[in-house]
């Protein structure tokens, strides 16, 4: 039987993040995802700056099996590194693991639904009922 990974959803992200974390960046409705062979994967850092690309808010989405899991909104006119590329949802479905693909979804609706960017700057704010939408109450 094939081992499943263990997700938890997450609002607030751990005091100090010194471990690897997946990195769901999107410029637009377009993921940033390191090119291979015959599938994709998702950026996999300690800090999402390693790749130098500018970015906007940052949004803890959880744990996958002990690690941290962000969306991040990319800057209008950031340009894929060498070896990446921005690429839809649907067209990434078969070959990204379908758990991080589910976490992907789960982040962009959260980010949709429940994340507001304060007019001033000062980062997100969360609204709305967010344990019922992760939990289902």
């Amino acid at each position: 039987m094939e081992k499943k990974n263990h997700f938890t959803p997450g609002i607030l992200p751990p005091a100090e993040n010194s471990g690897l974390s997946w990195w769901f960046a999107f410029l637009q409705n377009k993921l940033l995802l390191l090119q291979e062979f015959s599938s994709v994967r998702i950026p996999y850092l300690v800090e999402f700056a390693e790749l130098g690309l500018p970015f906007g808010n940052r949004h803890y989405l959880g744990q996958l099996d002990g690690h941290s899991c962000y969306a991040v909104d990319l800057l209008e006119g950031t340009v894929a590194p060498e070896g990446m590329a921005f690429e839809g949802l649907r067209k990434v479905y078969e070959r990204l693991d379908e758990d991080l693909f589910w976490i992907l979804e789960l982040g962009r609706a959260g980010h949709d639904i429940f994340w507001e960017i304060d007019q001033d700057g000062s980062g997100p704010s969360v609204s709305g009922n967010v344990e019922g939408f992760f939990y289902g109450s």
